[in-house]
């Protein structure tokens, strides 16, 4: 009975190891992305300074994919 009650809280904290892993991967991701938006922003601002369109538009449409799928991610 004892082996069992082992294997039942191995298996639980494995479980919540992996959880807290994925966890921690999402706050990590979420901060990639929340950088990643700021700098496009100023690299929108700075394209927009250097009347560079592809460049405007290369940084706008990537900054939008990121916002789509954030409100994808939400919803």
């Amino acid at each position: 009975m004892k082996h069992k009650i082992e294997i039942q809280t191995h298996d639980t904290t494995d479980a919540m190891r992996m959880i807290h892993q994925l966890a921690v991967e999402m706050v990590i991701e979420d901060a990639l992305k929340i950088q990643r938006k700021q700098k496009l922003k100023q690299l929108i601002d700075e394209a927009l300074r250097n009347k560079n369109e592809a460049q405007f538009k290369a940084y706008t449409e990537e900054f939008l994919q990121l916002e789509e799928h954030e409100i994808e991610t939400l919803g």
